[in-house]
């Protein structure tokens, strides 16, 4: 009676170590695909990918305060559409020194449901042969923002032409954004 007792005590067992050595064969596994205790393969969000941004930006100078003898501060205020954004309202402040027509901004995009993007810039204008218009260059770098644009980065260029007479640029921009989630 002692044999047939310790055969059905040690049956459980026998199937603990049976199982217990199947799985260490799976998680031994070169497969990883088919080992049920490996580490999910990490997949990246587009939160964590450079997405192209592109857009058109209208804008008109609303004031200008001079600073100095050669340089001003200016407001400007405008409309555009861009990928991640969709239609957006735009502000820039642009300090310029009117010796180099250099100038340093920062830009303020806000989307139609209230998420704002932030960027500052670096510029240069070129004079155009009509005496009247400039074409502007700037280098813009992503600051961060709020809702889906908090903790973004990246960078584009913004390519405008400025009418000096009547205060309005109109241009376009290409670069990237990474949106941090």
């Amino acid at each position: 009676m002692s044999s047939i007792s310790s055969a059905r005590r040690a049956a459980p067992l026998r199937r603990a170590w049976s199982l217990a050595a199947a799985l260490a064969l799976v998680a031994c596994s070169p497969d990883s695909s088919r080992n049920p205790l490996a580490p999910p393969t990490r997949v990246l969000s587009a939160a964590n990918v450079a997405l192209p941004l592109h857009g058109t930006v209208d804008m008109t100078t609303k004031s200008m305060q001079p600073l100095g003898p050669s340089s001003a501060f200016a407001y400007s205020e405008g409309t555009g559409t861009a990928t991640h954004l969709g239609r957006f309202t735009a502000s820039s402040d642009l300090t310029v020194d009117f010796a180099t027509l250099a100038g340093i901004s920062r830009w303020t995009l806000t989307a139609a449901n209230g998420d704002v993007l932030t960027a500052t810039t670096t510029g240069q204008a070129t004079p155009n042969s009509d005496g009247v218009t400039l074409t502007v260059v700037e280098s813009a770098t992503i600051t961060g923002g709020t809702g889906r644009f908090a903790g973004a980065t990246g960078s584009f260029r913004l390519e405008c032409s400025s009418n000096q007479a009547t205060g309005v640029s109109t241009g376009s921009f290409d670069g990237i954004i990474t949106l941090a989630k």
